[in-house]
Parts: structure tokens; C-alpha cells; sequence
């Protein structure tokens, strides 16, 4: 039998959202559309469809296919009228203030302090190794897992997300390392109005913060005062893959 551990459905989701994330981040397959009713009514096939919602917030929509059993290849779907959608935002942004680097006996740990507006909002431990790599460092902050989270819980189907991005020089200058604290929703399944959705068909409430964590997952726990806290980096070059960090 399967694994079902709290970590091996962390790992498990982990690769999906890596997945997802990395299509996404590199522009495939992303449709633009404004209303759930422009997803069933297209006769496109991406990945995704892609819309910006009020401002400062990002939505996607997934659309349910079908396929008969005994088409092996999945040559020919059914668009069904199912749609998933999950949105991202409003985010804060946060300045770095100061590091205490090596914190830990050890010396891996270092312990970053954000602000804004000249005030001092908070900390998070990070690797080391962190400020080494150009990119950015997606943590998911929690003493329990995604699915029973309380404190970074911003509803039944939405949870808080932390990422930091390291300092980096560009075309246009230098830019400062940045926080961002962004709230990710993922939306029950939608059927039009004269449908009734089938049990089969539904993402129960603990999924979707799952789901919406699952870029920052490593399909572990830490030690025992961060809990379920998780750490996965994604090199600038290289979105779709993440270098593994655990306490």
C-alpha cells in the first residue's frame, strides 16, 4: 500500500503545483478570458486560462475534460462545463531590514526581519544559502499543515503564502531584496446554473489550501517550534524547478 503520511500528500502536491507553476511562469497555454462563461464558451484547448482581476490580483481558470475510455491516446476530449478558478492577492510587499545570518547552532539558518513604511512587521528563518542564488524563495509559514492551518488560514478555501526574492542587478539597476505576503484562493467547482454538480465532482474544503501551498511544500515538516513550515527556492533561470531546503 501507498503512503498516505502528511508528507508524502505534501510531496505528492508539491509536484503537481511545481508543474503547474512552471507552465504558467514560462507563458504556456494561458488563454486570456474575463468571465467563467468565456472559458465554456471557447473552443480552445489550453492549460489555462488566464485573466488579471481588480487590481493587484491575478485569477486562473481550469477547465474539466473528458475523455471516452476507450480513446487511449486522449486524442479527443469532451469540454465539459466544469471550471475551476483560483486567484492570487491582494499581496503586501515588504522591505528587508536587516539579517542575522547563522543563527542556529549549526550556522545553516539566518534569520531575515521585513518592514514597511520604516516599521518592523516580522521575521522568518531561510538557508543560508538563500542569498547565495539569484531567485525567489516561496515558504509556506504554519505550525500545522495546509489543511488544518489556523494562523496563515484566510478562509475555508484560501491561505496566506510568503515568497522572498533575493537581491539582483538588472538592465534598469539594482533591486532590493523584497517580502511578499499574498493571499491564495482556490474557488469550488462552477457548473452553469441549470446543472447540479455531482459529489464526484467537488474539491472538499481541504484541498484547495493544499493546493495553493504546494509551490512552497518539500514534503516535510521541520523542527518542532516551525511545525509544518516549508521552504522550496526557484532559481531565477530555471522557474519550473526547485531546490529542496529542509530543517
Amino acid at each position: 500500500m501507498c503512503d498516505s503520511s502528511d508528507g508524502t500528500v505534501q510531496g505528492i502536491t508539491h509536484a503537481y503545483g511545481e508543474y503547474a507553476f512552471g507552465s504558467l511562469s514560462e507563458g504556456n497555454d494561458c488563454e486570456d478570458y474575463t468571465t467563467v462563461e468565456d472559458v465554456r464558451n471557447s473552443r480552445k484547448l489550453p492549460k489555462y486560462y488566464c485573466r488579471r482581476a481588480p487590481p493587484g490580483q491575478q485569477e486562473f481558470a481550469y477547465r474539466f475534460l473528458e475523455y471516452n475510455p476507450g480513446d487511449l491516446h486522449r486524442t479527443y476530449p469532451y469540454l465539459t462545463d466544469r471550471v475551476n478558478t483560483a486567484s492570487a492577492g491582494p499581496c503586501e510587499t515588504y522591505s528587508l531590514s536587516h539579517v542575522d545570518a547563522g543563527t542556529d547552532e549549526g550556522g545553516k539558518w539566518s534569520n531575515y526581519t521585513y518592514s514597511s513604511k520604516d516599521s518592523i512587521r516580522g521575521s522568518v528563518l531561510l538557508p543560508v544559502q538563500v542569498d547565495t542564488f539569484d531567485g525567489t524563495v516561496y515558504i509556506y509559514r504554519g505550525l500545522k499543515t495546509p489543511q488544518t492551518a489556523d494562523t496563515w488560514a484566510c478562509g475555508d478555501r484560501c491561505i496566506s503564502m510568503w515568497a522572498h526574492k533575493t537581491e539582483s542587478v538588472t538592465e534598469g539597476g539594482k533591486e532590493p531584496s523584497t517580502f511578499y505576503q499574498c493571499n491564495f484562493t482556490v474557488d469550488a467547482v462552477q457548473v452553469p446554473p441549470q446543472e447540479k454538480l455531482q459529489d464526484a465532482h467537488r474539491v472538499p474544503n481541504d484541498i484547495p489550501r493544499l493546493a495553493a501551498s504546494s509551490v512552497g511544500l518539500q514534503g516535510g515538516n521541520s523542527d518542532p517550534d516551525n511545525g509544518w513550515t516549508s521552504f522550496q527556492f526557484y532559481p531565477v533561470s530555471q522557474p519550473s524547478h526547485a531546490f529542496k531546503f529542509s530543517h
